[in-house]
């Protein structure tokens, strides 16, 4: 009896184990504090389960097995996917990886925009990846930036132009939202809103690709590209 025991706690063990592999895999390619509280979680249930595995204690271990299991899925659950939380990385082999989580991992929750990059160019520096979800009434934002070969930029140059509604120096936005404005001057939130982050401080002299925007600075929709020599910045927001 004892033997049939140990061998369900052995087995069980090892498939949380395999949970946790699981869990910090996903913390690698997807680092945010959801990814970090699951990893953490797996990583302790299974140090106990090894303990009483180590101590003989198969009863234990085999209840302790399964009720660390599920509370394990729920929290994967709640705080990776119920809870969409922010991801900040600087890492450009994560990027597929993360943008499969932000945007692909919850249908009909978001969307992967279709102007930014399908991959990062090899020879990319200074890659950021920044994402802020919307809650409640709070505008959230998808930024991807780097810095990129000539050719590259080039060829970006050369697409964006045959997308873009509009292209707008960064130092002539504020003129550029004074016409839009201007078009509707009864409407006290008619213009351009897009997400910067720090671009228009660091780069002043760069040029704004707006791909696509709803001209409404209350709840902002607006895809742009911007470019500044061989840096170049995706905002979707």
């Amino acid at each position: 009896m004892k033997s049939k025991e140990t061998k369900r706690s052995i087995i069980l063990t090892a498939v949380f184990a395999l949970l946790t592999l699981i869990a910090l895999a996903f913390c690698f390619l997807v680092t945010n504090f959801g990814s970090v509280v699951v990893s953490l979680t797996a990583v302790i249930f299974l140090v106990i389960l090894l303990r009483l595995l180590l101590k003989k204690r198969n009863r234990p271990c085999f209840v302790c097995s399964i009720v660390f299991s599920a509370v394990l899925l729920f929290s994967a659950f709640f705080w990776l996917f119920f809870l969409l939380l922010p991801v900040n990385s600087t890492s450009k082999f994560k990027y597929p990886y993360e943008m499969t989580y932000i945007c692909d991992s919850r249908p009909g929750k978001s969307t992967r925009p279709e102007f930014f990059p399908k991959e990062i160019p090899s020879s990319a520096t200074d890659y950021e990846l920044d994402f802020l979800p919307s809650i409640m009434q709070g505008q959230g934002h998808l930024t991807v930036s780097f810095k990129a070969d000539d050719e590259y930029i080039k060829d970006l140059k050369t697409s964006l132009e045959g997308k873009a509604i509009h292209v707008v120096p960064v130092n002539e936005f504020a003129s550029f939202n004074e016409q839009i404005h201007a078009e509707d001057p009864e409407d006290p939130f008619r213009e351009v809103d897009l997400y910067w982050g720090k671009w228009n401080e660091e780069h002043p002299n760069g040029t704004v690709y707006i791909i696509s925007t709803n001209y409404y600075s209350h709840h902002p929709h607006t895809d742009a590209v911007i470019i500044d020599g061989n840096y170049v910045f995706f905002s979707n927001y």
